[in-house]
Formats: C-alpha cells, structure tokens, sequence
C-alpha cells in the first residue's frame, strides 16, 4: 500500500473531531485514505496495517466476510473489537461516529 506506516509506528496523526465532540485520533495514512481516495475506514485501517483480507482467516474471519465488513456501514460490536486487536488501535478508531451498546453494532 502507497501509505503505509514504516515499521507500523503510527508517526504523524490527525485528530478528528466527532459529532458528539469527541476527538479521535486517526494516522495520517488512514485519514488520506479515506478523504482523498474515498475508502472506507475498516479498509483503510488494513491497508495501513498491510494486510490482504485472505489474511483474517487466521483469525477466524473469511475474506468474503472481511469484504462484506469494508463494504457496510454498520458492523457488529464484537467485529470491531476483533479488528481493533488485530489492528492494535482503540475501537474507537474504527467506529469514529457512534457505537450503539444496546443493539451491539456500530455506524462506520
């Protein structure tokens, strides 16, 4: 991938103000990414972190799964905490715009 971190250390980040007020901190990487070329988050985080979405099945999640998880905007709460692990960054980091505790899914 064009942006990914040199020996995963996080380097430059942006802080990224939520509606809520909320500021979470995203790479510099991820956050192009996103905005310039319009991937989605989950995406962008694995792209970051340099790996192919066969790579989750070691982790028990398949690649067509993996590509249903980049392409919705909702995603299940104990999806991004797996994600989160394997990414090593917060949760919130995945989920930037609400988490819902009650119905355990999170809008991307």
């Amino acid at each position: 991938p064009v942006y990914q971190a040199k020996n995963k250390q996080e380097g430059l980040q942006l802080n990224i103000m939520l509606p809520e007020g909320k500021v979470v901190r995203l790479p510099h990487a991820v956050a192009v990414m996103m905005f310039k070329y319009g991937e989605n988050l989950l995406k962008s985080w694995r792209l970051y972190r340099g790996y192919n979405q066969s790579d989750f099945e070691q982790h028990g999640i398949r690649q067509p799964t993996m590509f249903q998880i980049e392409k919705s905007t909702r995603s299940r709460l104990a999806t991004l905490e797996k994600l989160s692990e394997i990414y090593g960054c917060d949760i919130d980091q995945l989920a930037t715009f609400f988490i819902d505790q009650k119905d355990k899914t999170a809008d991307m």
